[in-house]
């Protein structure tokens, strides 16, 4: 994955639809799993504390 520029603090405006379609065509397959497995992580790590949460 990218770690230029665009990943900074600052806010960009919202992607409209067209635009959002054709950046997700220029993500490789291989930067699209490592991004959606990440995210798969971070819910499962989520679920696991919002149990330890419930059970102190």
């Amino acid at each position: 994955m990218s770690n230029g520029p665009e990943c900074g603090t600052h806010s960009r405006t919202p992607l409209t639809w067209p635009e959002f379609a054709a950046t997700l065509l220029v993500v490789s397959k291989s930067e699209n799993f490592a991004a959606r497995l990440h995210v798969d992580l971070r819910r499962q790590a989520s679920a696991i504390c919002a149990v330890g949460r419930r059970t102190r």
